[in-house]
């Protein structure tokens, strides 16, 4: 009885089943090699966005160095941003392409070099402060027996040699 069943039940949706298996079947694996692609793209996105930013930072720095500081970096000669361009270009070849395809031009990448030179200087007046500091925990890592009792003081110092930050408050 469940023999024959099976049999007609078979001789009735096989023909179904032989159709549709097969468009199932391709609709998972397309679905699968999508996701696949789109993690991965992910990924890659993200390695080259890192390197990118990596080579506008080291660029950047390059650039302040090369002006001399703030008041050089107000007058950079139009080359300079030129020349900054193409250090990045250079230096990740791969990433900049990549980019390329998405719409990255040399101006997109000029105009990310300059407010990073002006980031990297708005920071260095913390550079000394930041080195004082890092000396005391070093002492105080080596042997803390020796730590001045008077790091107070020393912060205090410290944050008086800053120059006083520009604030919109008025």
């Amino acid at each position: 009885m469940w023999e024959s069943f099976w049999n007609t039940t078979w001789e009735i949706l096989g023909p179904f089943y032989a159709a549709v298996l097969p468009i199932a079947a391709s609709a998972v694996v397309g679905y699968l090699v999508k996701l696949y692609r789109d993690k991965t793209g992910q990924e890659v996105n993200a390695i080259f966005r890192e390197a990118l930013q990596g080579a506008i930072t080291r660029t950047a720095n390059a650039i302040v160095v090369k002006a001399g500081g703030a008041a050089a970096l107000n007058a950079l000669p139009a080359d300079a941003l030129d020349l900054g361009v193409r250090m990045v270009k250079e230096a990740v070849p791969e990433a900049v392409a990549h980019f390329a395809r998405e719409g990255l031009t040399d101006e997109n990448i000029a105009s990310k070099i300059l407010p990073q030179a002006e980031a990297i200087i708005a920071a260095a007046p913390l550079a000394p402060a930041a080195m004082e500091i890092a000396k005391h925990v070093e002492q105080a890592l080596t042997d803390p027996t020796k730590v001045a009792p008077d790091i107070g003081k020393v912060l205090d110092q410290i944050i008086r040699s800053l120059p006083p930050r520009a604030s919109g408050n008025g």
